[in-house]
C-alpha cells in the first residue's frame, strides 16, 4: 500500500457526463460528436513487418542468424505497442484530465469474443479497445470521476436516440440511417454514442428509461461499473 486514496468521487450529472462508443474506422465516438482517428499503428509497419517475418521464417531453427532476426521483428511489435500505448495515454488523459466531462458511459464488450471473428480480429487488437477502458477507468479513479457501464447486450446501434424507435436489423454496412419513426437521420456511431450516454444516466439516476436532462444528482464511488439494463 503507497498510501494512495482516490478522490471523492464527482456527483453523476447529465450535463457533465459523456458516451463513448468504441470503432474500428475511428478509435472512439463522442455523443458530443466528436471522432477520434483510428492511427491504425499496425498497418502502417505491417509491409515492413510482413518482410522481416518472411526472412525470419526461412532462418534456420536454432541457428544464431534466426535468433538476430527475431530480435528485429520483436522491435517492431515493441515500436507498434509504444506508439499505441502513448495515443491511448494521450488521448485518455485529454478526456479524464483536460475536459469537464466527470462522467463517461461506456458498453460492456465481449471483446474477447469479438476478436474470433478472424475478419476484424486484427483491427479490433491495433485499436485496443480493452487497454483504452482499462486506462480511462484508472485515470478516472485517480481523478474522482465515474465510469459507467452498459450491458453488452443494449442495442445502442439500432435505437433512435430522439424517438426510442428500435430497428429490426442493423447491419455494418450502414453507416447512416433515417428512423422511419420520426424522420430523424442519424450518423449510426454517434446515434450509438447518444444511446450509450443516455442509457448509462437513466440506470445511475433510476430512472426506468433515458433521461434527457435531469436536476436529480446522485453520487456514485469514482470509477465504479453499473450494469445498465438493456432495452427491449
Amino acid at each position: 500500500d503507497d498510501g494512495f486514496m482516490s478522490p471523492i468521487p464527482e456527483t453523476i450529472r447529465p450535463e457533465k457526463s459523456i458516451g463513448i462508443d468504441l470503432g474500428l474506422s475511428h478509435a472512439f465516438i463522442l455523443s458530443s460528436g466528436y471522432k477520434e482517428n483510428n492511427p491504425r499503428f499496425l498497418n502502417s509497419e505491417l509491409p515492413k513487418l510482413r518482410v522481416e517475418q518472411k526472412i525470419l521464417s526461412r532462418k534456420k531453427i536454432g541457428s544464431s542468424k534466426r535468433k538476430k532476426q527475431k530480435k528485429k521483428v520483436a522491435v517492431i511489435h515493441e515500436r507498434i505497442s509504444q506508439k499505441r500505448e502513448a495515443f491511448l495515454h494521450e488521448k485518455t488523459t485529454e478526456l479524464v484530465i483536460k475536459s469537464q466531462v466527470t462522467s463517461f458511459v461506456v458498453e460492456d464488450l465481449n471483446i474477447k469474443g469479438m476478436t474470433k471473428n478472424r475478419k476484424l480480429s486484427r483491427h479490433i487488437n491495433d485499436v485496443s479497445w480493452g487497454n483504452f477502458i482499462r486506462i480511462l477507468k484508472y485515470k478516472s479513479e485517480w481523478h474522482g470521476k465515474n465510469v459507467i457501464t452498459v450491458n453488452r447486450f443494449f442495442a445502442s446501434s439500432k435505437i433512435c436516440h430522439s424517438c426510442h424507435y428500435k430497428m429490426d436489423e442493423m447491419p455494418l454496412s450502414i453507416r447512416y440511417w433515417l428512423c422511419p419513426e420520426c424522420g430523424k437521420e442519424h450518423d449510426r456511431d454517434i446515434n450509438a454514442a447518444i444511446n450509450i450516454c443516455h442509457q448509462g444516466l437513466a440506470d445511475s439516476l433510476g430512472h426506468s428509461d433515458y433521461v434527457k436532462s435531469s436536476l436529480v444528482a446522485i453520487p456514485v464511488s469514482a470509477g465504479a461499473t453499473t450494469k445498465a439494463i438493456g432495452m427491449s
